[in-house]
């Protein structure tokens, strides 16, 4: 199974790539999860200066909410 958030490093920019086409990258928990450790050990790491945020296929509509609104 590939990764939902592609990380690549490239002179001093960290590329993040949302990488759930099928599902137009939208959010579920594991995927914010991913995200949020991908950003503190960016934010940690000396070597990195800036930080783009994209998407593989179209644009993220948001979060589903479906498993989120389960566990309320």
């Amino acid at each position: 199974m590939e990764e939902s958030i592609k990380l690549r490093i490239e002179d001093e920019i960290a590329l993040v790539t949302l990488n759930r086409p099928k599902a137009y990258n939208a959010f579920d928990l594991p995927m914010v999860q991913l995200l949020a450790d991908r950003l503190i050990a960016l934010a940690l790491d000396p070597g990195v200066s800036g930080v783009v945020i994209t998407g593989k296929g179209r644009i993220c509509p948001g979060a589903r909410i479906f498993p989120m609104e389960e566990r309320a």
